[in-house]
């Protein structure tokens, strides 16, 4: 990709001529701009880091291997949904996704393993035949995860409206979604059935919104599973072909992302919004969004003395998790090395809370791994790189065991830090070469991302990799909506939503709505279009 659709931040230049101001350049902040964008409106997106994307972007070692920080498979993207309507109008179509096939989830338990396959009817049918004296169970807990889903629109459609007509309809509008949302997965889910390896094996996907079953919101459960049983997919060309081509789009129409712009104070006069401060300079705007994350919206780029204006409280809801990350680059293709295109959630057994209470730095791996496959999923990798192949293995990783290096200099922190990390890198191959022999001897390149890696390039403070904890507590804070106090000041990202592309990705397409207002009609045609 020779051409890049986004600059650097020059304090000398003017950028008091957009329409909005948008914090962050992950997809919320894209899809958004996007959405402004086709009625002619501009939008200047202002990322800290020096590279757009958010967690849809990717980094390289060696010039040669290519890994994603945050994307590893999308759900919901077969041809007639209506999020892959979304990508075909933000990006003129030119997005390409790769299906990964009949199976896009194995769950390992031990030595035991659960295929999850694409299709409703046929992903039942394979639960059942592995739990054939559960079957009434099974249905039971899939009927709840359709009655959930069907609630999630209106629970989230109703964050769009104002104070209000919220007060006359909202209560009603979120009563539904609420039902499931105050229940834990695990209290759900152990309501239907006693079978601890059964309940294991449908949390498996559980680091996909980052809490075990007893911790979790049943809600965020049932929309992952229901986001994921028809399929998963993978961007071609990788997780940062998404900024690409949607910014290349919104460029087109005005918009512009600068990275390097690490926003200082979003400026409020008599609760109206004038725009945002970098350093000494003021750039003037009609609106500022900000997708930047609650926690450091409110108290990074706020002042506090709003907190109450909000109702916001610091201590309403922790972060989510935070992860270890090993990277991986293989001097070998997948196909020679046999590497599969789905994921792999490994458990050591059958108490995921248990599992991840029992987790440290050097055990990580042997308790806990998630291995994603990316150049396996991508069909361009091997065009461009041949004989080459990546992975990634996750796993737990708390903010706290390195929180005291977190001041230390980027890449020249302490030894003892760098000791942790060889530890899980050292537990983690282990695992590696248990789960798959065939890559030993071929590892060209290995690194390990830790906590503070995600708060050094994702600014999030503790690490963390979901905003907001899933938990009951998440979904009944009354800040968490698109409209503020704040005239001309919106929020949207994953925390007014949930986790993942999909959820950030609706927030931006839904927190166009109070800025278009009777335009959204046009909007939602013009994605139907697409």
């Amino acid at each position: 990709m020779p051409v890049r659709y986004f600059d650097r931040y020059d304090e000398n230049k003017n950028y008091d001529n957009y329409d909005h101001i948008i914090i962050g350049s992950g997809i919320a902040a894209l899809s958004l701009a996007g959405c402004l964008a086709h009625f002619g409106q501009t939008s200047l997106i202002l990322e800290k880091h020096h590279k757009p994307g958010g967690f849809t972007h990717s980094f390289k070692r060696k010039k040669a291997y290519q890994w994603d920080v945050g994307v590893h498979y999308i759900g919901g993207l077969a041809e007639d949904n209506p999020m892959n309507k979304i990508f075909k109008f933000l990006s003129n179509g030119e997005l390409e996704w790769e299906y990964m096939g009949e199976v896009y989830d194995v769950i390992q338990i031990g030595e035991d393993t659960y295929e999850f396959v694409s299709g409703k009817k046929e992903h039942i049918a394979k639960i059942k035949a592995y739990f054939p004296e559960d079957t009434e169970a099974i249905d039971k807990y899939f009927a709840l995860i359709d009655d959930s889903t069907k609630s999630n629109t209106s629970f989230f459609v109703e964050k769009v409206l104002p104070s209000w007509l919220s007060k006359l309809i909202g209560g009603r509008m979120k009563k539904k979604f609420l039902s499931y949302a105050n229940k834990t997965t695990y209290e759900v889910i152990s309501s239907l059935t006693s079978n601890k390896r059964l309940i294991t094996v449908l949390c498996g996907q559980c680091g996909d919104y980052g809490l075990p079953p007893k911790q979790s919101s049943f809600a965020v459960h049932a929309l992952i599973v229901n986001h994921f049983i028809n399929g998963g997919y993978y961007p071609v060309g990788g997780a940062e072909r998404i900024a690409h081509y949607i910014s290349k789009k919104n460029q087109a129409k005005g918009c512009q992302v600068l990275v390097n712009a690490g926003v200082d104070e979003i400026v409020i006069k008599q609760d109206k919004v004038e725009g945002v401060r970098i350093g000494d300079k003021l750039i003037r705007c009609k609106s500022v969004i900000s997708t930047a994350g609650i926690h450091n919206t409110m108290n990074k780029l706020l002042p506090t003395s709003l907190h109450a204006k909000f109702n916001y409280s610091p201590l309403d809801v922790e972060a989510s998790s935070a992860h270890l990350c090993l990277y991986l680059g293989l001097n070998k293709s997948d196909e020679e090395l046999k590497l599969p295109k789905y994921n792999l959630w490994y458990y050591e057994h059958d108490d995921i809370d248990e599992v991840f209470e029992e987790i440290n730095y050097s055990n990580a791996g042997q308790k806990f791994t998630y291995l994603s496959f990316p150049s396996s999923k991508d069909r361009s990798w091997q065009e461009n790189h041949p004989e080459q192949a990546t992975i990634q293995a996750l796993s737990l990783g708390k903010f706290e065991w390195f929180e005291k290096y977190q001041d230390q200099t980027v890449m020249k922190r302490e030894q003892n830090y760098k000791a942790m990390k060889d530890a899980f890198e050292k537990n983690m191959l282990n695992k590696l070469y248990e789960l798959f022999p065939q890559i030993k001897g071929n590892i060209a390149v290995s690194e390990v991302s830790s906590p503070l890696s995600t708060q050094s390039y994702a600014n999030y403070a503790h690490g963390e990799i979901y905003g907001l904890a899933h938990n009951p507590a998440r979904f009944n804070l009354p800040y968490l909506r698109f409209r503020t106090p704040i005239k001309g000041f919106l929020l949207a990202g994953q925390d007014i939503m949930t986790c993942g592309v999909g959820g950030a990705l609706m927030s931006g397409i839904l927190c166009s709505i109070p800025i278009l207002r009777f335009k959204s009609r046009k909007l939602f045609k013009a994605i139907a279009k697409a």
